[in-house]
């Protein structure tokens, strides 16, 4: 009972920081010391489907509950408080740099080049921007098979992103267009809870979050099959590859800081925010790990 309460907490803590563009559940996981856990359940749950289910459900529940009951109190640190709360993000990732440098061994020249090429992607992907403002009310308005299906493929994306430490779901969401319109079905959910017999409201959050879901089921599916034959077979190159979308994640964070301009207190708030998150993923990912 102890491990499914603690599982379910551990989801939560998990979707409250999928609401954020930029951090990776991969990462996330990896602190909690659950990513193994999750790469054997996924991939074994037709194999032994008790064992995985009692793993899996009060993770996913846990999930459920931190995106849709947190999303907004993010959203408002996000709002309000950006230069602090990205701060403490960027500090959790960096705490779990060292384990997981410790994990590649002996540094040779394909090491070096396994760190660095995916970092140099990961920040030129960040430089990628678009002018255009989506509006998720005109979208959500205007959805069409089509564009479903597009969302369905930026569920597979963003599955990859779930489970691929370092490299964050939400982001590729966010440069697709799909992440406003998500969290706008997602917020929309409150008003079902005025009125549960809105079927219109129900079809639009279904167009969205529906196909968004399944993608997400589909390309999680594929993904930790992957990921978990490589780490077995393959550990210091998966684990290069990795520190180097670490290091490519924490600059493209650090990107969004560099055009603020805080306050005095403001930045010392934020460095005492960065430190914290340091600390608080630098112990937990060094007895994890």
């Amino acid at each position: 009972m102890k491990k499914i309460v603690l599982d379910f907490v551990y989801g939560i803590i998990f979707g409250i920081t999928q609401t954020v563009p930029g951090v990776s559940g991969g990462t996330i996981a990896i602190m909690l010391g659950f990513y193994e856990e999750l790469l054997d359940s996924i991939n074994n749950i037709t194999k032994d489907m008790k064992r995985c289910l009692k793993f899996l459900m009060p993770l996913m529940m846990g999930i459920g509950v931190g995106i849709v009951a947190f999303s907004s109190v993010i959203s408002h640190l996000l709002i309000y408080h950006f230069f602090v709360a990205m701060a403490f993000f960027i500090g959790m990732i960096v705490g779990i740099m060292p384990p997981i440098y410790g994990k590649i061994g002996a540094i040779d020249g394909k090491k070096i080049a396994l760190i660095v090429l995916p970092a140099v992607v990961l920040i030129v992907m960040a430089f990628i921007s678009t002018d255009d403002v989506v509006n998720p009310t005109e979208v959500v308005a205007g959805i069409d098979a089509p564009y479903m299906f597009y969302i369905f493929l930026g569920g597979m994306i963003t599955a990859a992103g779930l489970i691929i430490p370092g490299v964050s779901g939400t982001f590729f969401l966010l440069m697709m267009g799909i992440y406003p319109v998500a969290t706008y079905s997602i917020g929309s959910m409150r008003f079902l809870l005025e009125d549960v017999t809105n079927i219109p409201l129900i079809v639009s959050i279904l167009q969205v979050l529906a196909p968004l879901g399944i993608g997400v089921i589909i390309g999680g599916l594929l993904t930790a099959r992957l990921i978990d034959n490589l780490l077995k077979n393959y550990s210091e190159t998966v684990y290069s590859i990795i520190f180097g979308l670490m290091i490519g994640s924490v600059v493209a964070l650090a990107m969004d800081l560099m055009p603020i301009e805080e306050s005095g207190g403001t930045v010392a708030l934020a460095i005492g925010a960065l430190v914290v998150g340091f600390g608080i993923s630098f112990v937990i990912g060094k007895k994890k790990i």
